[in-house]
């Protein structure tokens, strides 16, 4: 009677050995590590910060114990969160403009990863204020359109004496700037060609108009 319960005893802890291990092999076979969903800018100017996202939060980070590792070009990259990275890319001494970044996520033992290109422009039109007065605000529109863009400054001003380079896809486009007030505007320039090189739009006090009323610069664009 103690030899057949010891054997049952046995068999219990083999079937359970077996069942641990093939719910072990079922893991490993379909990925117990998430995949990752990399997302972010396709394209960024020359010496732009973009914020890259692996599409893991950070609360499965901690939950699975997991750890991301983020590439640029196969070399390996710092990052402060642990599901998303911001990188500032260059164009390279060759001026290759295409970069890859990849992110790979591991639980010690199994790893997944997802990767993206981003392409670098290089700068190809620079507005140089020479007026006297900070530029807030700068607009622009294809030479075929009616429409104008939104502020392509962004967060960013420029200062009187300095400059500020951009990328702007090939075409010809009017641009439109004003200071923090509205009160004084630059433009429409005349029609500006970009391609290869760099274009200068100067901004002058010469140039300088005063509008006949004052404009809030967040209706400036539906006074034009």
């Amino acid at each position: 009677m103690k030899m057949k319960h010891a054997i049952a005893t046995l068999i219990v802890a083999l079937l359970l050995v077996v069942s641990l291990s093939s719910c072990d092999i079922i893991i490993r076979l379909f990925g117990s590590v998430p995949d990752p969903n990399l997302t972010g800018p396709s394209f960024l100017q020359n010496g732009e910060a973009g914020t890259f996202d692996s599409g893991i939060s950070a609360d499965e980070v901690e939950e699975n114990d997991l750890t991301l590792s983020w590439y640029v070009n196969d070399v390996l990259q710092t990052s402060l969160d642990p599901d998303t990275i911001q990188v500032k890319l260059v164009l390279r001494p060759d001026n290759s403009q295409d970069y890859t970044l990849r992110v790979v996520v591991s639980d010690g033992d199994d790893e997944t990863e997802d990767s993206m290109g981003v392409t670098i422009g290089a700068p190809n039109f620079r507005i140089q204020n020479n007026s006297g007065v900070s530029v807030w605000y700068v607009y622009m529109k294809s030479i075929t359109s009616s429409t104008w863009s939104t502020d392509i400054l962004g967060n960013s001003t420029i200062s009187t004496g300095y400059y500020m380079n951009f990328y702007i896809n090939p075409g010809t486009y009017n641009f439109l700037a004003s200071d923090q007030s509205g009160d004084i505007t630059w433009g429409p320039s005349a029609d500006i060609t970009t391609s290869t090189g760099i274009m200068t739009w100067i901004l002058g006090t010469v140039q300088a108009n005063i509008l006949p009323e004052k404009i809030n610069p967040a209706e400036l664009l539906l006074a034009l």
